[in-house]
């Protein structure tokens, strides 16, 4: 027997052995009993506490007052929670037993404890592996090593998290077992389980570049930790939203709800036929409305959760070109101008369906306005970490200005340069970025009357709308100048920039103007939400709108003026710098 496993270990070594180095440092005899047993005990204390929610007739209680969740009388008036019913006998005296909302909280149960410990605990090995392969200095020899970034990249994902998915697949017969108790088909099941997969290599797509940009010398458990807790906080968060009746209009945030993989178990509560004040959780939510460019593609099963598998499939082929790039340099940028203009494209392209909403209740211009301020505010935050991931490190833009003039002449060029230079400044990229997002979101706009129509009496101010885009467009491009100028002035971490910008520019003028009356603050015609000074303001203030647009081209134009200023400083060979002539005070 034993020879039998060297044989397919061997072959295993062969074919791919990053994985094979991964799986034989953890699949040892003492690790696989533990996780045998582990496993042996979660499920009985699980299928112990379900067991323990069965209701028994109490023969000391008349009968009509006992109360249980899973009892099939109905609930008194006095009773403030509609999920608790009476437990009344049968002509045989049997307690009739609703097993089918029994099953399904033990399926929901299992869902969410396993989602939450898969998300968890593999961002937080993948994390800590990484960085404890470089405290070694052995990621340095497998960049080294004559395997493709692939072949890393996947033995990284299969392997450090391998005793997870050990122990998850042990649980993998008491869950299906729970879902045809609840009354869910296999093929929902298996839809649930290609959203979480999707889900779970996305977010370990983000742990690996997370831990390939790490420069640690000794391992750190701290980062491991405080990663992993932001991922458990965001699973928190996304299970709490969802466990409530979330019945809410629809606007463009909920875009960002659909990469939390729980999600997805909405359908299957649903397929149960179970009344909704009977579950008590999963009910009513914003999918029963959500549009993608005007479309009702989430009230179908198989439509939404295909489209939350290519959301997550879209994110992942992006963050691997991240992976692929910074595995060979691992202090490039994160995608070339070029692959940038191809991450604008895909994310404005699929965001932008969830602008077209239709409202039924509330005033319309006030969720509207909520759509385009969200809008605004997520584009702000993706042209800012757009705009980290093209600015090159300080030493290649020095070597890029130092050496520029000896590149062939057809790659002198401003194209060559801001298009296809990866070690040039990324100015000419974003503000490229920006064009091609004005190009896919102004036909959304204008369209807006027909694919999503105002009730009667309710106009719609394109205009103020068109105008609002456009101011917000040119804020994400200020902004990204201040901060390609700010990484090179600044000696912090680039995070530490990322926090400090995010605060100066966003934080504070958002809240001077909440604190002054949001809709009348003349700050956010200053932020980056200029649509709430434009469609809620009382009076179109002439003055202002061109007082914003020139102070946004007077700082534009500085911080580039000063950038290429510091940029061929930068560039000076060091007998340039001697023998400069010395300026006069």
């Amino acid at each position: 027997m034993s020879n039998f496993f060297s044989v397919y270990a061997d072959r295993l070594g062969d074919w791919h052995p990053q994985l094979y180095r991964e799986l034989k440092s953890r699949f040892t005899a003492p690790k696989v009993r533990w996780l045998l047993l582990v496993s042996v005990i979660f499920q009985s204390v699980v299928l112990f506490f379900r067991a323990g929610e069965i209701p028994v007739l109490d023969p000391l209680k008349p009968a009509g007052e006992q109360f249980s969740r899973y009892c099939l009388g109905i609930p008194p008036d006095w009773e403030y929670n509609r999920g608790i019913f009476v437990c009344t006998q049968d002509l045989l005296g049997q307690l009739p037993v609703n097993w089918r909302l029994w099953w399904l909280d033990g399926f929901t149960f299992l869902s969410l404890a396993g989602l939450a410990l898969l998300l968890v605990v593999g961002v937080y090995l993948l994390v800590a592996d990484l960085q404890k392969e470089c405290q070694r200095g052995t990621l340095n020899f497998i960049r080294l090593s004559p395997q493709g970034e692939g072949s890393f990249i996947w033995g990284k994902i299969l392997g450090v998290p391998s005793l997870l998915y050990g122990f998850l697949l042990t649980l993998l017969p008491l869950h299906i077992i729970a879902a045809g108790g609840a009354g869910i088909s296999l093929l929902l099941l298996a839809g649930y389980y290609a959203v979480v997969l999707a889900g779970a290599s996305f977010f370990f797509h983000i742990a690996l570049w997370i831990g390939l940009s790490s420069n640690a010398k000794s391992y750190s458990l701290s980062k491991s930790a405080a990663i992993a807790g932001l991922c458990a906080v965001g699973t928190l968060i996304g299970t709490i939203l969802i466990m409530q009746d979330n019945d809410w209009e629809p606007f463009f945030l909920s875009w960002l709800s659909l990469f939390y993989p729980g999600k997805a178990l909405i359908y299957l509560v649903r397929s149960t036929f179970l009344s909704i004040p009977t579950v008590g959780y999963l009910g009513p939510n914003e999918l029963d409305q959500l549009r993608w460019y005007g479309w009702d593609l989430f009230r179908s099963a198989p439509l939404g959760m295909g489209f939350m598998v290519a959301n997550f499939a879209v994110g992942t082929y992006w963050i691997t070109q991240v992976l692929r790039r910074r595995f060979r340099r691992p202090f490039s940028t994160a995608w070339s101008k070029v692959q940038s203009m191809g991450v604008t494209l895909s994310v404005v392209a699929i965001a932008n369906g969830f602008l077209l909403q239709s409202y039924t209740q509330g005033d319309y211009l006030d969720f509207l306005l909520l759509n385009l301020g969200s809008w605004q505010l997520t584009l702000c935050c993706f042209f800012l970490g757009l705009t980290l991931a093209l600015c090159p490190q300080i030493n290649y833009l020095r070597d890029w200005s130092r050496y520029r003039h000896e590149a062939p002449r057809q790659h002198r060029t401003w194209s060559w340069q801001n298009l296809v230079s990866d070690h040039s400044p990324p100015q000419g990229a974003i503000a490229i970025n920006l064009c091609f997002t004005a190009l896919l979101t102004l036909p959304m706009v204008l369209l807006l009357p027909w694919l999503a129509p105002a009730p009667a009496g309710v106009t719609i101010p394109l205009g103020s709308i068109v105008v609002a885009l456009a101011m917000g467009l040119l804020w994400n491009f200020t902004f990204a100048t201040l901060i390609q100028w700010s990484l090179l002035q600044m000696s912090f971490p680039r995070l530490l920039v990322l926090i400090l910008s995010v605060v100066v520019m966003v934080v504070i003028p958002l809240a001077i103007a909440i604190g002054a009356g949001i809709k009348e603050s003349v700050v956010m015609w200053f932020s980056p939400l200029p649509s709430i000074a434009l469609v809620e303001g009382i009076n179109f203030q002439t003055p202002l709108f061109f007082l914003t647009v020139l102070s946004q081209t007077v700082v534009i134009v500085a911080s580039t003026w000063q950038f290429n200023c510091y940029v061929q400083r930068l560039g000076r060979s060091e007998s340039q710098q001697y023998l400069a002539p010395v300026q006069p005070e």
